[in-house]
């Protein structure tokens, strides 16, 4: 088969290798769309770390099962299905195992005619997307619903700045920002994607490359709730100002370098939180804290929802955990023609709890 191989540091190669053979557990599946990350280019700059040379890249991508290991799974044969590259997160949905990895490096990854993975990385495409549409849903699609919900906690009518809306997690976590109805406020460094968020429903935009946009966001009624951050450096003590007291900065990733300091009396005295998502890797890549909820195939998951006329979802999401549940509320978009309250079903016995609730996100 072909596929796309990191041939030695800085260069790229199309090449031929063998077909996976399938183990214990795994899945062949045909891709039949694949997405581009700066993960990606990343690696093959080599400004990312445990690279190794012969390894097929890419981490998002969606395509057909074609075979399984044994009769077990042989119901996903023929299924159009979402890829989830993280590998290993292990049991603790905060924190990612010493095991975890990422398809595309260093295991091989979706920039090949096939690709073997585990049987439960596997989502099926959402109704509403075509296959190039679900391709390129899961990397930025769930490090942002992590950033926003899990660790920023955002909530209904709360302020929110997303900073470089050019950037495809950014303008994921736009979408979701709007469907949970908060207050979108934008960065970026060109006039017309402001302009094009505005249109889109952002509260204001500003634009970071000329000066009096600091001083412009300073004046943002009450200041912000949650800033999402992909960029580090020595903005960051910019944006500690502009929190209100309690809020939270989440950033996933550092392509601006790290801070010379830290203003952290402001943060001590204000009591400001600033939350390290993806451990502000510098590398600023999307994946690395990429969601993973699936506890166990079925998962145990629970949805308590009641839908509105608007399609607007109002659910609660419970999973089974030691020592009890963890549940999560908040709000998605579900279609639907029925005006009173009901229940959504999953259709799968297998499918992700994160996911699920990304298709109620995108489902518009």
């Amino acid at each position: 088969m072909k596929a796309i191989v990191l041939a030695a540091p800085g260069k790229i190669e199309m090449k031929d290798v063998p077909v996976p053979v399938l183990s214990a557990g795994k899945a062949l599946v045909k891709m039949k769309a694949v997405a581009l990350n700066r993960r990606d280019d990343f690696i093959r700059e080599g400004k990312y770390p445990d690279i190794k040379t012969g390894i097929i890249l890419g981490s998002d991508g969606a395509g057909v099962v074609e075979s399984v290991h044994g009769d077990e799974h042989k119901e996903w044969i023929g299924k159009e299905v979402v890829i989830n590259p993280n590998i290993e997160w292990g049991s603790n949905p905060d924190v990612k195992s010493s095991k975890y990895s990422i398809l595309g490096m260093p295991i091989d990854g979706t920039f090949a005619e096939y690709i073997s993975v585990p049987v439960d990385r596997l989502n099926h495409k959402p109704f509403h997307m075509d296959i190039l549409q679900a391709s390129a849903l899961p990397l930025g699609g769930l490090t942002a619903f992590r950033a926003l919900f899990r660790k920023g906690e955002l909530r209904a009518g709360q302020n929110v700045l997303i900073s470089g809306f050019g950037g495809g997690v950014a303008q994921f976590a736009f979408l979701f920002a709007k469907a949970a109805e908060a207050n979108v406020y934008i960065t970026s460094g060109s006039d017309d994607k402001i302009e094009k968020a505005l249109k889109l429903g952002a509260k204001g935009g500003y634009n970071y490359k000329k000066q009096t946009t600091y001083d412009e966001l300073w004046k943002t009624k009450g200041g912000f709730d949650l800033i999402i951050d992909s960029a580090g450096g020595d903005q960051i003590n910019n944006f500690i100002k502009m929190l209100r007291p309690a809020g939270k900065i989440v950033f996933y990733g550092a392509t601006n370098g790290k801070p010379d300091k830290v203003d952290l009396y402001r943060n001590v005295l204000e009591s400001d939180f600033a939350d390290g998502h993806n451990h502000g890797q510098r590398s600023g890549v999307s994946g690395d804290a990429c969601l993973r909820e699936q506890t166990s195939d079925p998962p145990n998951c629970r949805f308590d929802q009641t839908v509105f006329k608007n399609g607007r979802v109002v659910f609660r999401y419970c999973q089974a955990e030691q020592g009890g549940e963890n549940c999560v509320s908040g709000l998605g978009i579900y279609k639907t023609s029925q005006s009173h309250p009901t229940k959504i079903s999953t259709h799968s016995s297998s499918l992700n709890c994160s996911v699920f609730l990304l298709q109620l996100f995108l489902a518009q």
